[in-house]
């Protein structure tokens, strides 16, 4: 039996020319507010260079400085607004025509993420993708915690994910797309793994 075919694709520098948070932030706040807010975080991000924050510490502090207290309809509409019209200046052509060829020849479109899903799902539905796997944004009492949801999309925690979804992955044949670091247990996973290219 022929196995199906998953087409998995990290998002931040693989679809994206870069990191898409910081545009976010950015683009929520303006760029005054943006700098003064990390400069309050300076601790955070000196505290994950000297290894004594990890990743999700830092992002969860950044979140909630940015975004605590937020009302939800208004914090979905933002990213809204952002995975419509602001994310795909963002994206590489080629990253585009990949997506086509898969999506052309049926496979099953994955899109996997350490960034949150507050303004990557809108996105992933638009370019046609049929699973978002993503770190996910707290909200409690119908307004924005800052928390994540579990643990942050990355490293491993993208093949848990992966495996939680699908199951076991020998039942299917795996194409991966990545750039980084944290991309790395994800293309090791693949039956075809692509490390920034996707020739």
């Amino acid at each position: 039996m022929k196995k199906e075919t998953i087409a998995c694709f990290d998002f931040d520098g693989t679809i994206t020319r870069s990191d898409s948070l910081l545009p976010f932030l950015i683009f929520s706040s303006g760029i005054a507010k943006t700098i003064g807010y990390l400069l309050l975080e300076l601790p955070a991000l000196m505290g994950y260079a000297f290894k004594m924050y990890d990743r999700q510490q830092v992002k969860e502090a950044v979140l909630r400085r940015f975004f605590r207290g937020i009302p939800e309809e208004k914090m979905l509409g933002m990213c809204r607004d952002y995975a419509h019209n602001e994310l795909p200046k963002q994206v590489k052509k080629e990253a585009l025509e990949a997506i086509s060829k898969h999506k052309a020849r049926g496979d099953r479109l994955i899109l996997i993420s350490a960034s949150i899903d507050a303004y990557l799902k809108p996105w992933a539905d638009a370019a046609g993708f049929d699973c978002l796997l993503s770190s996910r944004l707290e909200f409690k009492e119908g307004a924005v915690t800052g928390n994540l949801v579990g643990k942050n999309c990355r490293a491993e925690e993208k093949v848990a994910r992966l495996k939680n979804l699908l199951g076991d992955l020998e039942r299917f044949e795996i194409y991966a797309y990545g750039d980084s670091r944290g991309d790395k247990e994800l293309l090791e996973s693949a039956d075809h793994p692509y490390y920034r290219t996707f020739q």
